[in-house]
């Protein structure tokens, strides 16, 4: 057996096609492409000369020439040369007169060629201009019966076209489908690329007239060019099938029809082959033995183990010297297992005869092989240095580019790694959709789109555009085969460029690649578009050439046939603009990756776009006749260019104005507002500078989040200095076309629609339709939170709730017997209330099962409590989990929707007989549907996947007796007795951090806190997780000598008062506060409120002071009212409160006992006469033995010491919430800017400077401490007697 090196297999790779692209010139004048056709052959296509040139090849007397006769413009023409080309390499162009080098190209010693081929031409319609701008030159080998076309080109527009053989000299579908390079398939979007025309497998090789490219929709050829005929005599059989040695049945299936297509070219049709054989390659051979032979290479060129072939219809090309006249067989072959599948066999008994001869030879050159580098699983390079010329050759193969997009390549701005700028150095080879090929050297001065900055060009720019610069680079080509795209480029190792970076033969050189789009730049041009966010860019993994290594790469590039689908656009909600609404924010962001900028416009976006009122390129709406206010934070120096977007309001979809003064592009763009023009300097001048302000990711580009709200949650937003937003205004009239664009003048396609409506009723639509209906709205507001002192606890109560077993019990009830109710309801609305109702049985069981683990606080009162992950665990023990949680809130909207709509119908009949409402519905009674809602709510913050609430919420069960004594019958006789308690079992989920609910304000401009009492302040930015960056303390709007605020130590009995729970356990205690009340009823007027610390220090100071007199005292001097406990008692609270201000009225006067955080030490107005003085006993700190605060402390000590540092520990926010209360209760008796009052602040703490420190601001400023009560009554007195006297006046 001949198994053969890996050297000898690179050897018989068929490269080029049957006539040879040598490349394109682009020097100077000169211009075109060259082919060699035939041995003797040389073609120029489009080729131009302001002189006669030369074509030399070789040297001495193995010299060989040909030479234009005189100048030349875009013409093509055939130039023989007077020897063989292929042994001369490399052939150089160069000037008749002068003998100047223009360019050289090297021939590779393995192609084929014909030894003579013949010029058909090119595509026509008689005459007339071909369709679907159908161009190429036709060429015909005779010999070989073989057609191929240089520079095919078809726009793709048409429907079903295909190349054609016609069997009549102009085509009229009588004819079959050929291929192109191998393909059967539609003729597409074909872009300069060179043909082969291949005859369709089983074919018959005679009797066709002309080639097309037809369109067999429409029975039309879109143009043709015809084919000579021949006499020639090569003659084979065209039929064969795949024959197994011995009689044993084909292995792994294989099977296929074979044809011989040419004398080195043959088709296998359907061919199928199972791929899972090892190592298996096709196979040919010139002798008998099956054994004896060489691997051909794949339909595609490689030398690839084959894959899988189901029913494939292929061509295969014999390598350089075999043909079917010297080749026996061919077959597919497992060099491992030493096995062939099936083979069959070409010698002259079967029919090859007179094969012709095929003009090979291997050329003898000194250039350099190409060393290769893959770049990525779909690009790679291939460069070689030639150190007889100092020229450095690159070929870059890359996959599915697309017209207007290009492959950059080039040398690291560092020596010692992988950097774009200051000053990589790259060349950006692209193609047009008209089919130009440009390869330009570029500077990448800045990591910004090229733009004017200063009057002169930066950021990533050609050359040609920057000072002293020019293109370096030359003999450009481009190849598009498929998927595939190769660029060559040359160019000299040195240059006199100083935008150039010398190659170093003999170093390593660090490279960086990228590729992606373009745009049409101010010269015509097409300029790179992104920078840092390219599709792919080699800063991550750093790359090296080594122009001195041996590097190959496994295996020629292939590219997959089908492009990944495009990616899904974001659901962006637009912008719906009106007088109400007429401000829009404008700031700089990431693009989002390939669901963002690029998906939602359908362009190439720069890698940063803009964001308006926080939102990524949303589609704006503008009510006809309504004044827009822009905010622009796009930076404000025009020096730095990459950090400088004025954005303005055009006509254009790319924007980028300012790249050129505004009168010279007045014709194709029309600015409408944003920028300003000097006709006398003939500048632009930007209206919308200000800050750069920037929204930057941390956690990767769009493509890991599924929505734009996930994706701008991970964003962080930044301004550079504090100058104020550059604003213009913008009035759409009845001019103004309907579609318009804001844009950055600076940098093309950074923005996105302006839609100028007469009505706003499609975008509210789409507003709602995208479910983002509150976000822009939200985006706008400036929220302002009056009382905001309780801001904390009222964010945590919001996200907390109660659920108790009579309500699960009551629902799972009502969700049974609703389809009762509701006979013609679908089969989603019973499906939810069968999936509710037994949600419900399953959360009820597990409440009453776990009695077992239940704790005793106190006599009868059970509890047992988890932290948030130990309750997600319970939870999921009874299959309660987000996936379970996701479906059921499904269930609720569905079962919501038909309710409110049922509620709606039944709108009159929603009042039972006493016209009382019993349901919110009529089905689901109020405590079930509110139930749902907070559930539900709750714990979709528990159950999130990413745990990111689970941490803050203590879920716990409480069991309580509801009833325990009552009546049984013993005997015939009624006994009293005690029964056995019905207990009430209750779901406690206590949110622990307020920034869970305020997090809903997130997306708002603003938030602004205010309150009389705020202070301290210190919680809110770790409470609420909110920076306010402004925080602003009043001086309060009275006078000095308007009030009076005391801190007393002691009573008038010199008793030392501490109201701390110790301190009021002692009578003496509780008698000297009874007598500062006392003191105080008899020198204040009119009202007086007291406020204690709980209602428990108020019950016991009630008996005690009744026991002692004080009570009775105190009803002498003025009429006492006690704030009654509990929420059920709204009547009686409504009559003392009646009484304490109808005795003031009166004269008598009124003393008010409440407590702090109860109901009249907040919200109730006491002006003027209704409260003269304020009483305060003690500190108001929550109950210590709650569970919630204990719960609430314990929590932040843990946050902190799991390195959440700026949180309050948990008695610095037990203190806090103290004074907060304390605070809000001083200001009760100062209302207005004439009021007047007196304030008394009784325990000695407050000599502690801390506490002192935690008043408000206001009281600080005018608190006096009086160790001695005398003293203080003394100054209390005098006051008192100054402000009446003052009204008396």
């Amino acid at each position: 057996m001949k198994v053969l090196s890996l050297v000898l297999l690179l050897q018989i790779i068929y490269e080029g096609h049957a006539f040879y692209r040598l490349g394109t010139v682009g020097v100077g004048t000169t211009s075109g492409t060259i082919y060699l056709i035939d041995a003797n052959t040389l073609f120029l296509k489009g080729f131009s000369a302001n002189e006669a040139v030369v074509f030399r090849g070789g040297s001495g007397g193995n010299q060989v020439t040909a030479t234009t006769n005189s100048a030349l413009s875009n013409v093509n023409m055939m130039l023989d040369g007077d020897d063989d080309w292929l042994n001369v390499s490399p052939i150089e162009v160069r000037t008749a007169s002068g003998d100047q080098l223009i360019t050289s190209f090297d021939v590779p010693g393995n192609i084929q060629i014909p030894c003579s081929a013949e010029y058909l031409g090119k595509f026509s319609r008689n005459g007339a201009s071909t369709y679907h701008s159908l161009a190429g030159d036709v060429f015909y080998d005779a010999l070989n019966r073989r057609l191929f076309v240089a520079g095919l080109y078809l726009d793709g527009n048409a429907p079903a076209a295909y190349m054609w053989l016609d069997t009549n000299a102009i085509p009229t579908g009588s004819g079959v489908r050929a291929g192109y390079n191998g393909r059967y398939a539609r003729v597409d979007d074909v872009n300069n690329q060179d043909t082969n025309v291949t005859l369709p497998i089983g074919g018959v090789h005679t009797g066709y007239r002309s080639l097309s490219v037809w369109c067999e929709a429409v029975s039309q050829s879109f143009g043709h060019i015809s084919i000579p005929q021949s006499s020639d005599s090569f003659e084979c059989s065209t039929t064969y099938g795949f024959v197994m040695l011995g009689n044993s049945p084909p292995t792994h299936g294989v099977s296929a029809k074979v044809y011989v297509l040419g004398p080195n070219t043959i088709g296998l049709k359907n061919l199928y082959f199972d791929g899972s054989a090892p190592a298996t390659w096709y196979w040919a051979g010139s002798t008998s033995n099956v054994h004896d032979g060489f691997i051909v290479a794949s339909e595609k060129g490689s030398l690839a183990a084959l894959g899988t072939r189901n029913n494939a219809n292929i061509v295969l090309t014999l390598p350089t010297d075999f043909d079917v006249c010297n080749t026996n067989f061919l077959g597919l072959y497992c060099v491992q297992a030493s096995t062939s599948f099936g083979q069959v066999y070409f010698s002259t008994e079967y029919g090859c005869t007179n094969c012709p001869p095929i003009c090979k030879t291997v050329t003898q050159t000194t250039a350099p092989s190409f060393q290769c580098q893959d770049l990525s699983s779909t690009d790679q390079l291939e460069y070689r240095y030639d150190p007889t010329n100092s020229m450095v050759t690159f070929r870059f193969h890359t996959c599915n580019l697309e017209a207007n997009q290009y492959f950059a390549f080039g040398l690291s701005a560092s020596s010692s790694g992988v950097a774009m700028a200051p000053n990589g150095d790259v060349v950006v080879c692209q193609y047009s959709t008209t089919g130009v090929v440009d390869c330009s050297d570029y500077d990448l001065t800045i990591r910004s789109q090229c733009a004017l900055s200063g009057g002169s060009y930066n950021g990533a720019c050609p050359d040609t555009v920057l000072t002293g610069g020019a293109n370096n680079y030359i003999n450009t080509q481009v190849e598009s085969i498929n998927a595939l795209t190769t660029f060559t480029t040359t160019r000299a190792v040195t240059t006199t460029d100083s935008h150039d970076r010398d190659f170093t033969p003999g170093t390593p050189q660090y490279i960086i690649w990228a590729r992606g789009g373009t745009f049409s730049s101010p010269t015509s041009e097409r300029w790179v578009l992104r920078h840092a966010t390219s599709e792919r860019i080699s800063v991550s993994s750093p790359i090296q050439i080594d122009y001195d290594s041996t590097s190959t790469c496994p295996q020629p590039l292939e590219c997959p046939m089908s492009t990944p689908a495009p990616a899904t656009p974001w659901e962006i909600p637009p912008l719906c603009i009106n007088s109400m609404n007429s401000e829009i924010q404008a700031s700089i962001g990431n693009t989002g990756g390939s669901q963002g900028y690029k998906a939602i416009t359908g362009k190439d976006g720069w890698g940063i776009a803009w964001y308006l009122n926080d939102i990524l390129i949303p589609e704006v709406y503008v009510l006809r006749g309504t004044t827009v206010t822009f905010h622009v934070n796009g930076g404000n120096d025009p020096a730095d260019s990459a950090r400088y977007h004025p954005l303005y309001i055009t006509n254009s979809n790319e924007g980028g104005i300012s790249a050129l003064a505004l009168a010279e592009l007045t014709i194709t763009e029309t600015v409408l507002a944003g920028l300003g023009y000097n006709e006398v300097s003939e500048t632009v001048s930007d209206l919308s500078v200000g800050p750069y302000c920037e929204w930057t990711e941390t956690q990767g580009n769009g493509d890991n989040f599924n929505t734009f709200e996930e994706y701008k949650n991970t964003l962080v937003y930044s301004c550079g200095s504090s100058v104020t937003s550059g604003s213009f205004e913008w009035t759409p009239d009845s001019n103004t076309s309907d579609l318009v664009y804001y844009q950055c003048a600076t940098h093309r396609l950074l923005g996105w629609k302006i839609n100028v409506v007469d009505d706003l009723e499609e975008c509210h639509t789409l507003l709602n339709s995208s479910g983002h209906s509150l976000l822009p709205f939200f985006s706008l507001l400036v929220v302002v939170l009056d009382e905001a002192h309780n801001i904390e606890n009222i964010s945590r109560d919001s996200a907390s709730t109660q659920i108790t077993q009579s309500q699960l019990d009551l629902a799972r009830n009502e969700f049974e017997s609703a389809p009762h109710k509701m006979p013609n309801a679908g089969e989603d609305v019973k499906s939810a209330l069968k999936h509710l109702s037994a949600m419900s049985l399953s959360l009820m069981s597990w409440l009453c099962g776990q009695d077992q683990f239940l704790e005793q606080e106190s006599f009868e009162n059970y509890s047992h409590s988890w932290l948030g992950l130990d309750a997600v665990k319970e939870f999921e023990s009874f299959g309660l989990t987000h996936n379970i949680m996701q479906l059921q809130n499904k269930h609720i909207e569905c079962l919501f929707e038909v309710l409110f709509q049922k509620k709606d119908e039944d709108e009159d009949k929603i009042f039972d007989e006493n016209n009382e409402e019993t349901s919110r519905f009529k089905i689901l009674s109020n405590s079930t549907v509110t139930m749902l809602e907070w559930l539900f709510v709750v714990l979709s913050n528990i159950l999130r996947p990413d745990n990111k609430y689970t941490e803050d919420y203590i879920v716990s069960i409480t069991k309580k007796p509801i009833s325990k004594h009552g009546y049984v019958e013993k005997n015939k006789g009624w006994i009293s007795t005690t029964k056995a308690p019905s207990w009430e079992r209750t779901l406690n989920f206590c949110c622990l951090n307020p920034a869970v609910a305020f997090e809903a304000l997130s997306t708002t401009h603003s938030i602004i806190l205010t309150s009389g009492t705020l202070t301290p302040m210190t919680s809110f930015v770790s409470e609420l997780n909110c920076e306010f960056t402004q925080k602003f303390s009043a001086n309060h709007i009275i006078k000095p000598e308007q009030v009076w605020i005391g801190m007393l130590s002691t009573g008038p009995q010199e008793v030392r008062i501490e109201a701390t729970y110790r301190g009021l356990e002692q009578f003496s205690t509780q008698d000297e506060i009874g007598h500062v009340i006392e003191s105080v009823c008899e020198s204040v007027p009119d009202g007086v409120l007291c406020f204690l610390p709980s209602y428990s220090v108020m019950d016991k100071l009630r008996e005690r002071w009744k026991s002692i007199g004080v009570v009775k005292r105190l009803c002498e001097l003025k009429h006492v009212v006690w704030e009654p406990r509990g929420s059920g008692k709204a009547d009686a609270f409504k009559e003392d409160m009646n009484s304490y201000f109808e005795s003031i009225t009166k004269g008598r006067g009124s003393l008010l006992i409440g407590v702090c955080r109860g109901k009249i030490s907040e919200g109730i107005d006491f002006a003027d006469a209704q409260a003269r003085a304020v009483v305060c006993i003690g500190i108001p700190f929550p109950n210590f033995k709650d569970h919630q605060v204990q719960q609430k402390r314990g929590y932040n000590d843990r946050r902190r010491r799991d390195g959440c540092t700026s949180l309050l520990s948990g008695s610095q926010w037990y203190e806090v919430e103290a004074f907060r209360a304390l605070n809000q209760a001083l200001g009760r008796c100062i209302r207005h800017k004439n009021d007047w009052g007196a304030i008394l602040l009784v325990d000695a703490r407050f000599s502690n400077q801390s506490y002192y420190n935690s008043l408000s601001k206001w009281a600080r400023e005018k608190a006096q401490s009086f160790p001695r009560f005398s003293v203080a009554h003394e100054s209390l007195t005098r006051f008192i007697a100054s402000r009446t006297e003052k009204r008396q006046i």
